[in-house]
């Protein structure tokens, strides 16, 4: 648990800087890459009438407001209080009505069969645990539920040094002045940055027999004559 609570706070550090990116997302609409690639996704499945959404490390709230925005009755988690505070400020300037609670992704405090959309966006790679992070969000799916995770190789530069990207200060706009060198540390100590994903994604999720599984390639890049793979998408339907 500490090792949760050191991400927790690392985030609540940088939650209003993450709050303004979103922002700037979300007014792109569906021009925004993320807002276009969760919602075609969705669209293409077959839901009942007023499906039940859960997002798992919401942050500041991206794919909670869309799916809000988009028929979804919505309940998002999240383990930092800066973020949680972040999302419940935009979901009421939005006039969203979205169930906002602190809980552990690992082990979100509900039901089995709760929700007929689980998704998140960036958030595996920071857990300690995967094998029970997917275990349990298969387990709060309803029959024929989809589950929507958007991750990346954010720091699997811990294994192969290829893998190095651009600093956070090219790639994020507003981080005003947080010590980004503190999640970089944590991160050398999650096993998400050691594993090439999102083949051992597919592994776990397996093992765990969900009706169908895929991933697709979001971001490629070519280094020292690989194809790295740096961001990318797992859909899976429980049985």
């Amino acid at each position: 648990m500490q090792q949760l609570n050191a991400i927790a706070d690392y985030w609540s550090l940088r939650s209003h800087g993450y709050r303004l990116e979103i922002e700037d997302e979300l007014n792109k609409n569906e021009d925004s890459f993320y807002a276009h690639e969760l919602l075609s996704r969705v669209k293409k499945h077959n839901f009942s009438l007023a499906p039940s959404a859960l997002d798992l490390g919401c942050g500041p709230g991206f794919f909670s407001v869309l799916l809000a925005q988009n028929g979804f009755k919505v309940t998002a988690i999240d383990l930092s209080d800066g973020m949680l505070q972040q999302a419940k400020e935009l979901c009421q300037k939005r006039k969203l009505n979205v169930n906002l609670l602190k809980a552990d992704v690992q082990n979100p405090p509900f039901t089995p069969e709760s929700f007929d959309l689980i998704v998140s966006r960036n958030v595996f790679w920071d857990l300690p645990d995967l094998n029970t992070a997917y275990k349990n969000a298969l387990k709060l799916l309803k029959k024929s539920g989809l589950l929507i995770i958007f991750d990346g190789n954010h720091y699997y530069y811990y294994q192969d040094p290829d893998y190095k990207m651009e600093s956070w200060y090219d790639t994020h706009s507003h981080l005003e002045n947080v010590d980004v060198s503190i999640i970089d540390d944590i991160a050398k100590n999650l096993p998400a940055s050691f594993k090439l994903r999102p083949e051992y994604d597919l592994q776990i999720l397996n093992t765990l027999k969900p009706i169908s599984v895929k991933a697709d390639i979001l971001k490629t890049r070519r280094k020292n004559g690989k194809e790295l793979i740096d961001f990318f998408v797992i859909e899976a339907i429980k049985g």
